[in-house]
Formats: C-alpha cells, structure tokens, sequence
C-alpha cells in the first residue's frame, strides 16, 4: 500500500506499508517549474534487497509523470552502489555536474 502523508502544492511525501500497517520505506517529491526532484528514498534496513527500492522508484516516476513533470533528478550518496544501481535500473543517468565529489546528481527524462 502507498499513501500520501504529507502534500502540498509543491512537495509530497509518499509511505509504503505491509498488511500490518507496519512502514516498509517512503520517498517525497518535490515539483518545481516541471522538474520533479526525488528528496529522498528510503527503505527500512531488515526490508532491503527484496526490490522495495525499485518499487519506490517506479512509483515515484508514476508520481512525477501524474504531477506533470516533464523531468524527475535526485542526488544520491556517490558510495551507495545499490541506490545508483536501482535508479540505473530505471533510466536515470549519472549528470557529470557536481559540486560535491561525495554526491552524485541523476535524472531522467520523463
């Protein structure tokens, strides 16, 4: 199950549950001027590897398409492997743009 938990014109943030109501992860999105920007993706630590972070992910860009973003960018932790990975998996792109060596900036067009 996903439900918006917080929304505004602007941001929203999107939790994803269990049967048990018990939280699984979550994601929020930011829309500014047709770009979507995604703030954050997280999955509980005992949940990880079973494909929650992709699921995030893809419902994220349903989110960003549905909020009539023409784009959906994100950074991400430049050592996160399976976080680059998963939005790889998805389409986003590496930007060769940074102004933090520790971070890596991804987009992908929508």
């Amino acid at each position: 199950q996903l439900a918006a938990m917080t929304a505004t014109d602007a941001v929203s943030a999107w939790v994803m549950i269990d049967d048990r109501a018990d939280v699984i992860g979550h994601f929020d999105l930011a829309l500014d001027e047709g770009t979507a920007r995604i703030g954050r993706v997280i999955v509980d630590p005992s949940r990880r590897g079973r494909g929650y972070g992709s699921a995030l992910v893809r419902l994220a860009i349903e989110e960003a398409r549905a909020l009539g973003a023409r784009a959906l960018t994100l950074n991400v932790v430049a050592d996160n492997a399976p976080a680059i990975a998963t939005y790889e998996r998805a389409g986003f792109q590496q930007l060769p743009m940074s102004d933090r060596p520790d971070v890596r900036t991804m987009a992908l067009t929508l």
